[in-house]
């Protein structure tokens, strides 16, 4: 080959790939950080309980309200007691529905965490600790409620018919007043 013919310029494409993927990354970190974190947690974690201790302040505030910080203490698998907290904006709760609504202090719940970080938890309301007894009991509760009204309202047989079979779900559930 003759050196004076010019070589055309190699491209690095390593580099330029290697860019593109961490802009991805911290793009879909920003937009799905928590989402995607709280999901990995939950389905590779191992379930402990927890006890909200205490609530604090936090001088923030949501979509016009303010976020309460709760205390928790987290009893693993392995019994030992951890102490952490959580806020009303961390959007940790997963499971049926209600997914807005914390636990609050005295409250006993279920959370799923990392074994070698303890500290950071999601918290389930799917299954049978109190907490989430309590909440499946309150939805029941709405639902014989309206159930109720709606057949007081109506004088329908199929209302009336609607309000015993949120009375004997309630009661099914353990949930009975």
């Amino acid at each position: 080959a003759d050196p004076s013919v010019a070589r055309p310029a190699r491209r690095h494409v390593a580099p330029t790939v290697a860019a593109l993927v961490v802009t991805a990354l911290a793009v879909s970190n920003a937009t799905l950080g928590s989402t995607a974190a709280n999901a990995l947690v939950d389905r590779f974690g191992v379930a402990g309980a927890a006890t909200v201790t205490g609530r604090f302040a936090t001088s923030a505030q949501y979509n016009r309200r303010d976020v309460i910080g709760y205390h928790v203490l987290i009893r693993t698998a392995d019994r030992q007691v951890v102490d952490s907290d959580f806020r009303s904006d961390d959007f940790d709760v997963r499971g049926l529905g209600d997914e807005t609504i914390d636990p609050e202090p005295g409250d006993v719940f279920t959370v799923r965490y990392l074994p070698h970080h303890p500290q950071d938890f999601v918290i389930r309301n799917d299954d049978q600790s109190p907490w989430a007894r309590k909440l499946a009991c309150a939805r029941l509760a709405a639902w014989r409620d309206e159930a109720t009204r709606r057949a007081d309202a109506v004088k329908d047989p199929a209302s009336r018919d609607e309000a015993v079979r949120a009375r004997a779900a309630e009661q099914a559930a353990g949930c009975s007043p």
